[in-house]
């Protein structure tokens, strides 16, 4: 008597649902952390976001605005940003604003 082959594949719950499509599934890279201080009305925005945004995590959405942040400003320059010579000048959370330039602003054509 033959066996009969289920339609489903009783594996699918181990698999996630990109390695199941044809989605890419990228290489887990190393993690490190970054504090950050920005405006509270961006935080709350953020945290809405996620907690309104099934799968999406905290992390992700940020380390997915980054790179978006960083590809823009990369294809403005032309070429990816060299390796920094130094270390990042330590700014405290209470120290004096600083006006600055956004970095995402437009320039005149």
């Amino acid at each position: 008597m033959k066996q009969k082959i289920p339609e489903e594949n009783p594996l699918d719950i181990f698999m996630s649902p990109a390695s199941k499509s044809n989605e890419r599934i990228l290489p887990i890279k190393k993690k490190t952390s970054l504090t950050i201080h920005i405006a509270e009305e961006t935080t709350e925005r953020t945290k809405n976001a996620v907690f309104w945004t099934p799968g999406l995590t905290l992390s992700r959405f940020v380390e997915d605005a980054l790179v978006n942040a960083l590809d823009s400003l990369e294809e403005k320059s032309g070429k990816p940003f060299p390796e920094r010579p130094t270390s990042l000048k330590k700014v405290g959370p209470f120290s004096e604003e600083v006006s600055c330039t956004p970095l995402l602003q437009q320039s005149p054509a």
